[in-house]
């Protein structure tokens, strides 16, 4: 399951509101799209829609590719290992037997 929402973002150089999709959780099976823009590294930024300036932003979060057997946790806002843990179970159980048998990497 994948699950991503859009905020309004303002472009540090021009100071133009723009709305940009962020990504809680991503499934590289179901988003596909979305996996080639973070692998090309395009998922963490956002092109001003008036200045054209493109800016990288940072958010927490959970990729995973049930092919590949991988879960990567990105916390960018320095969570606890307790933390952590409990988002991850709170994923685990939203996704159930999806996540079964991956690996977990924490950045």
């Amino acid at each position: 399951m994948s699950m991503n929402k859009t905020l309004k973002i303002m472009c540090p150089n021009c100071r133009t509101f723009n709305e940009v999709v962020t990504w809680s959780s991503l499934n590289s099976k179901i988003s596909p799209r979305a996996k080639k823009k973070l692998l090309k590294n395009e998922l963490f930024e956002f092109k001003c829609k008036k200045c054209k300036k493109t800016h990288k932003i940072a958010y927490t979060m959970l990729y995973h590719d049930p092919i590949k057997k991988l879960l990567f946790y990105l916390d960018t806002e320095q969570k606890s290992n307790y933390e952590i843990k409990q988002e991850i179970s709170t994923y685990i159980k939203l996704f159930g037997n999806d996540l079964n048998g991956a690996d977990l990497y924490v950045f």
